[in-house]
């Protein structure tokens, strides 16, 4: 019983830790970290492809007018205190109505993200948006909502859709460091008329992220060092060699950053010796926690899938 009791509050601490949450709120602080680009695209261009609009106190979403000009809009955010390999739990970016007039609907906008784990300030050079690099992967923004006719708003219909599956994979780069910046493009048919930080600072773009990470104290659970795991960081699976030196049983639980259990084994009888372990769950992006209990002890050992 008093086994038992011991596992249960390892795992009742492990699981409290693992959910511990940090909400982190870094607004553009500067001109040229929120910019438009003319571009191609649906509508005709009546500008230079590639001229930014310098110094503009608004940033249009989409097209600049309801007939004309579509435009790509980058948002940079500098010093984003996202610790390595922090799972993303929630994000977006906040924006504040400057005017309604040019509202046309449908509006859809798609957001990508600059694949650098620091990426530099915009400049007024030609194509300074478009000659980024940005991850494949994009996040559709189907605007919509009866506050767009309310200049100031700043609230649920003026944010994007969760940008997790974005900014995820630049905090596992191993390059990324806590106060990097991230940066964000924007483009798409209709137009929403938004704050710039040239027209308020106090109401410019926000962008709003919530992580999770572990304290080091979860690895400090270890009692005795009986697994061994590898590779670690990880591609698909990784394998894992456990010394039976005193006990046949064995348990081994895998959990999430979020300590939802995704693979569990349990065995009796085993022979002394080496078990040979290979995680047959799926795993994506991020930070796991595997539970491994044997030789009458319990040990908790961080894993990350790459």
């Amino acid at each position: 019983m008093k086994t038992k009791q011991l596992l249960t509050s390892l795992l009742v601490a492990s699981a409290s830790m693992m959910l511990s949450q940090t909400t982190i709120n870094v607004r553009v602080n500067s001109s040229l970290d929120d910019h438009e680009e003319r571009i191609s695209g649906a509508l005709p261009q009546s500008g230079t492809i590639g001229d930014m609009d310098a110094g503009s106190s608004d940033l249009e979403l989409g097209n600049e007018s309801a007939t004309a000009d579509p435009q790509l809009v980058g948002v940079r955010f500098a010093s984003v205190t996202i610790p390595p390999q922090a799972t993303i739990v929630n994000a977006y970016i906040q924006f504040a109505v400057d005017a309604f007039a040019k509202n046309t609907d449908p509006c859809v906008l798609s957001v990508q993200i600059e694949n650098s784990v620091n990426p530099s300030t915009f400049s007024d050079n030609a194509f300074s948006l478009s000659s980024r690099s940005v991850a494949t992967s994009s996040v559709t923004w189907n605007v919509s909502g009866s506050t767009w006719s309310v200049v100031g708003s700043a609230g649920p219909d003026q944010r994007t859709p969760d940008l997790k599956s974005l900014i995820q994979p630049i905090v596992n780069n191993a390059s990324w460091v806590s106060g990097n910046a991230l940066a964000f493009f924007i483009k798409g048919t209709g137009t929403r008329e938004v704050e710039a930080f040239d027209g308020d600072p106090l109401l410019a773009p926000e962008l709003v992220i919530t992580y999770s990470t572990v304290t080091t104290g979860i690895n400090e659970l270890d009692l005795q060092r009986s697994a061994n795991i590898y590779p670690n960081p990880f591609k698909s699976s990784f394998n894992m060699d456990i010394e039976l030196v005193d006990s046949p049983e064995l348990s081994i639980s895998i959990y999430d950053a979020m300590g939802k259990l995704i693979e569990q084994k349990n065995e009796k009888q085993e022979q002394l010796g080496t078990y040979h372990f290979v995680s047959k769950a799926s795993f994506t992006k991020g930070i796991y926690f595997v539970h491994v209990k044997a030789n009458n002890s319990n040990e908790l050992i961080k894993v990350i899938s790459e």
